[in-house]
């Protein structure tokens, strides 16, 4: 990498991002293009590979995919994701988070946080901040919105530190979660907001 700790990153829309990555996609056994795209190995990662660099896995508590590649096409389509990109020496441009801003499941002047992931070897090393900070910016000045909402599973204290950290507060509503068929323990989403 060109710089020391974190290199300077690139936000885009995912749109762009994903006509970018084109470029660098990775070949299957058969030389076709690997369909699942970077954007979905990275959300992948971070929530259902065990992974002792990933503090956000949540493999002890849901099976199945985080969200599915055509799920993904679908948010990408019809919604606001984010990335944090960073360019390597050779030039070669590496996805290692994503965000995304929703606006289908929200309130009128919220904004509900989601989709938000880290690779696990970049975890730990400002991205998360970086990307949170990112998303309620360009919620704030680009949709409008006047609140933040994230729906955090109860069980992930540390989790809810961070995000306490960052000055959201706990509304103490609850909601099921929502695909409960996946569920390897029962548990629900905690609410939190924050104003922006």
């Amino acid at each position: 990498m060109a710089h020391r700790g974190f290199p300077s990153e690139k936000f885009q829309t995912e749109e762009t991002a994903m006509e970018e990555s084109k470029k660098h996609r990775p070949k299957n056994g058969r030389g076709e293009e690997d369909v699942r795209y970077p954007t979905h190995n990275v959300i992948h990662r971070a929530y259902r590979v065990p992974d002792k660099n990933a503090w956000t896995t949540e493999t002890h508590l849901v099976d199945g995919e985080r969200v599915t590649v055509q799920g993904l096409q679908d948010k990408i389509n019809h919604g606001h994701v984010l990335c944090a990109e960073l360019f390597e020496e050779n030039q070669r441009i590496r996805l290692v988070g994503t965000i995304e801003c929703e606006l289908e499941d929200a309130h009128e002047d919220e904004v509900l946080i989601g989709l938000f992931s880290v690779e696990p070897s970049y975890q730990s090393k400002g991205v998360g901040g970086i990307l949170m900070r990112a998303a309620m910016k360009y919620a704030k000045e680009e949709l409008h919105k006047k609140t933040a909402v994230l729906w955090i599973i109860e069980t992930r204290q540390e989790l809810i530190n961070w995000y306490l950290k960052l000055g959201f507060v706990d509304t103490k509503q609850k909601v099921p979660f929502v695909m409960p068929h996946l569920q390897k323990s029962q548990f629900q989403f905690v609410i939190f907001k924050k104003d922006l």
